[in-house]
């Protein structure tokens, strides 16, 4: 008896010591996870704190570039809704998107213009036709008898 006993404390020695082992290695691997969430978690606040340093300048070139007034009212919006609105004005920011809805509306009203003056033109076109048609078949000695004429006419 004390053969198995002197076995199974050996076993479950053996037992407590692995059990042991894997949660030091568990703990490990959560430790390191952790430092590299930390590590990334900084490296992505550095990279935003330089990106908002940035951003003034950007916006400064677009404003001095004619086209790009429509990305800087974009980014406006987009600073509005953050609550950074630094450098652009709300009356800035209206004014810019009242221009960009005129600009849109009187694109609109050509492209509307162009579709009407497309439909004239063609109906236009088919009453040339129709009028050609009637004149060809009106005429005497294309090959049409009194009949064809007075369906046609």
């Amino acid at each position: 008896m004390a053969g198995f006993r002197r076995k199974s404390l050996s076993r479950a020695r053996t037992l407590q010591d692995d059990l042991a082992a894997g949660r030091l290695a568990d703990a490990q691997r959560h430790a390191t996870a952790e430092q590299q969430v930390t590590a990334e978690r900084q490296v992505t606040a550095e990279q935003r704190t330089t990106a908002e340093q940035r951003r003034p300048a950007h916006e400064r070139t677009l404003l001095e570039d004619r086209g790009g007034v429509h990305a800087l009212a974009a980014a406006g919006i987009a600073r509005a809704t953050a609550g950074q609105l630094t450098e652009i004005t709300s009356a800035q920011l209206v004014e810019t998107m009242s221009v960009q809805l005129a600009e849109t509306m009187s694109a609109q009203a050509v492209a509307a213009d162009a579709v009407a003056a497309d439909e004239v033109r063609a109906a236009e076109q088919a009453l040339m036709l129709a009028v050609q048609a009637r004149r060809s078949a009106e005429l005497p000695g294309h090959g049409h008898g009194p009949q064809q004429r007075a369906l046609t006419g």
